[in-house]
């Protein structure tokens, strides 16, 4: 049997049968003492590195002894030594640099692994920023808090997420990290790791309860910047497990309105078949189909239209999608939206038409199609001027010409 006593009071630790002593330490090859401090960490609380212990002759027992039943042993509970500055960055250099010797040795000291270095950076941040997991391990063995921040308020495991290190955020996750603790600004790890397009990591949180609408500081939710970095298939992993759709910013920038500013056809797509709301606006009026007509994405339009996109809904000004298109002389756009019936006369509310917005800025070729599908060219704007005035005084004579 073996027996393990505190060293200062005589109170048990332990009581082992060789059997139970042979499960623990089993065929470890980094010694039985190894494995046996490890079990007392999970008895009694003490990191590994903070245990001695001791023969009956006081001799201290190293890391890779064999123990052998009967014996008894005796153990003692090693204060943190004290640490300077230049011990910490020694730690944080260690695992930067991949020594597991150094680490160890520090470790053994045995030294506290959440003293900070400069940004108050512990040696959990570098391990998990470097996909250190072994030296992770380590730390967390020694006591190292999951979720002490730097100085910008982020977490290892928002480091690991930040970098897609993904074993070291399931080694984090396992060791009670907080999966929603955010930055000074509100990005939790789901965000980062949905921004930077790491697909398993963005798994990992999701499987384990990570909240998926939690927004920054500005409202951009996990599923807004996948859709603004184009992140697809992180995208369709969010909506999957429930995202919100329409989370909008301040601005009311919704996700469908990043991937119709964009021309991301695949992802308005994916949005649209989860049941994005296809007419929300900014707060400006403009609608996601205002929006594509404006940057001239002809595919994106038409997949919004397939989608039911109300196709004249106007900003506050009156400015409707086909206005729009006009303005901006995309002429595909403009005329998808006069084949799937978009009214070619509704005009801004000081009286401009499609056709007159063509004229005034020389669209020749939309001017064209507007009066093949039978646009009013005699509409004036309340102060009188037509499209033919319009074209005219702005120098743009083919269009003049056209509209005579």
């Amino acid at each position: 049997m073996l027996r393990i006593q505190m060293m200062m009071t005589g109170e048990e630790v332990a009581c082992l049968e060789p059997e139970e002593l042979l499960s623990i330490t089993g065929d470890t090859a980094t010694g039985h003492v190894h494995a046996l401090k490890l079990h007392l960490q999970r008895l009694c609380g003490y990191p590994r590195f903070r245990q001695r212990l001791l023969q009956e002759d006081e001799q201290i027992l190293p890391e890779d002894a064999v123990l052998e039943a009967p014996c008894r042993l005796h153990l003692v509970i090693l204060d943190f030594a004290e640490t300077s500055g230049d011990d910490v960055d020694r730690l944080l250099y260690a695992v930067e640099a991949d020594d597991a010797t150094q680490v160890e040795a520090i470790l053994q000291r045995p030294q506290d692994p959440n003293r900070t270095a400069q940004h108050n950076m512990t040696a959990l941040h570098v391990a998990a920023t470097y996909g250190r997991q072994v030296f992770a391990k380590l730390l967390l063995e020694a006591g190292a808090a999951t979720n002490q921040t730097e100085d910008h308020g982020i977490t290892p495991l928002f480091f690991a997420a930040l970098r897609g290190q993904l074993e070291v955020a399931r080694l984090l996750l396992d060791f009670g990290a907080d999966k929603d603790l955010a930055t000074s600004d509100g990005a939790t790890p789901l965000f980062i790791a949905a921004k930077n397009g790491h697909l398993e990591v963005v798994r990992l949180l999701l499987e384990l309860g990570a909240d998926k609408d939690l927004a920054t500081a500005g409202g951009a939710t996990p599923l807004f910047i996948a859709a603004q970095n184009g992140h697809l298939e992180v995208a369709g992993l969010l909506l999957e497990f429930g995202a919100h759709k329409d989370l909008a910013l301040a601005n009311g920038t919704t996700p469908l309105i990043i991937a119709a500013r964009n021309g991301q056809v695949e992802l308005a797509r994916l949005l649209l078949e989860f049941g994005a709301n296809k007419d929300q606006a900014l707060t400006s009026g403009a609608t996601p189909l205002f929006i594509v007509a404006q940057t001239g994405h002809v595919e994106v339009a038409r997949l919004l239209l397939e989608f039911g996109a109300d196709k004249d809904l106007s900003k506050a000004g009156g400015a409707t999608p086909l206005f729009i298109a006009a303005q901006n002389g995309h002429l595909e756009v403009a005329r998808l939206l006069m084949e799937l019936g978009a009214d070619k006369d509704l005009a801004l509310a000081n009286g401009a038409t499609p056709l007159f917005i063509a004229a005034q800025n020389g669209h020749l070729e939309v001017a064209r199609l507007l009066l093949e599908k039978g646009a009013d060219k005699d509409l004036a704007k309340t102060d009188g001027a037509t499209p033919l005035i319009i074209a005219a005084r702005n120098g743009h004579m083919d269009v003049a010409r056209l509209l005579q």
